[in-house]
């Protein structure tokens, strides 16, 4: 038997909000404020989204929507070689 280098890769997408009462002209008028508002946040850094009026919400991730895996073949140097397809069983029978 060989001895085979994988390397395990975990995308984990997490879920969260934030409510916000905005006075615009239309819903996409408002939505580009707050759309606005967090582009300004992520660019800082932080998860803290101030709206021009004042009105702050700190969106914090609240439950995992889903979790994707891939598993990697890796060359002696540690280089990614090519994806390995896993095909996920059932735990037990069923």
């Amino acid at each position: 038997m060989r001895t085979f280098q994988i390397r395990l890769v975990e995308c984990t997408t997490h879920q969260g909000s934030a409510d916000f009462a905005v006075h615009a002209e239309t819903p996409a008028a408002a939505a580009a404020i707050v759309a606005e508002a967090h582009g300004a946040a992520q660019a800082r850094g932080t998860n803290m989204v101030t709206l021009p009026d004042g009105q702050t919400q700190v969106v914090e991730a609240e439950s995992v929507v889903a979790r994707e895996r891939a598993f990697l073949l890796l060359d002696d140097a540690g280089v990614e070689v090519c994806d390995i397809p896993v095909i996920d069983a059932p735990s037990r029978p069923q």
